[in-house]
């Protein structure tokens, strides 16, 4: 930023200084998300927020984000140095990474300037997340990767990763995809047949639910879903034979 930060300001200069900021560049992004950091710190919580409601172009909820981007030095520094994409919803993604998290993937390409949101933030949850589950799983389709990319990202971070095409990339071979996909569908099969005996009051879904995240690992286990769709057929013979 050109201008000086520590430069005593009333709440109103705050908000013409910033609004003058908001933004047509990633630089200006930058300048914004420091400028209410700045802000912050001066003015405090209270004033702050009333600035953010009442005197700023953007929503309460923005300027507290840019907040807390206007704290995340490095991220400012990769934006700057255009090894991050210029928008702001996307370097928002970046604010739950660590900086050695953030570092590796910019060291290893993961994001550049040219990554869209929807890679940011499978990167992102690829690099936060301790979950067995695939990254971005149950997401609307348009706010995730591309295969490519998911199958990027997978590789990279050793996470299962969800792409707009419908399918959870592992990183792996085409084949063992294939096949991981196969016992993915089988697992929603497995639990969709689970659901409807639960909605006709024949079976107490918990005992399979409780342990899901144990059917998450990196290749499905075939011995659980065989296991579920054997009790699944002892339980039709059962139901029937009282028919």
């Amino acid at each position: 930023m050109t201008t000086a930060l520590a430069n005593t300001r009333t709440r109103k200069q705050w908000a013409k200084e910033i609004n003058l900021a908001w933004f047509k560049t990633v630089d200006d992004v930058c300048d914004v998300a420091e400028l209410c950091n700045a802000a912050f710190k001066q003015l405090g919580t209270s004033e702050y927020n009333k600035m953010c409601a009442e005197d700023l172009k953007f929503s309460t909820k923005l300027s507290l984000e840019f907040r807390k981007l206007g704290a995340r030095s490095d991220i400012l520094a990769y934006a700057r140095s255009r090894a991050l994409p210029p928008n702001y919803s996307s370097l928002f993604e970046f604010l739950r990474m660590d900086p050695a998290s953030l570092k590796f993937a910019v060291k290893t390409k993961l994001v550049d300037e040219r990554s869209d949101f929807a890679k940011s933030r499978a990167v992102a949850g690829a690099l936060t997340t301790t979950s067995k589950r695939p990254i971005g799983e149950g997401g609307a389709t348009q706010n995730l990767p591309s295969p490519k990319e998911a199958n990027e990202i997978a590789e990279a971070t050793g996470k299962m990763v969800a792409a707009s095409d419908g399918k959870v990339y592992t990183g792996t071979d085409e084949a063992e995809q294939d096949q991981y996909n196969e016992r993915r569908d089988q697992f929603y099969q497995t639990l969709d047949a689970i659901t409807f005996l639960a909605d006709l009051g024949t079976v107490d879904p918990k005992f399979f639910l409780k342990n899901s995240e144990e059917w998450w690992t990196e290749k499905l286990s075939p011995k659980v879903i065989g296991n579920a769709c054997e009790w699944l057929r002892l339980l039709k013979e059962t139901l029937e034979s009282r028919q």
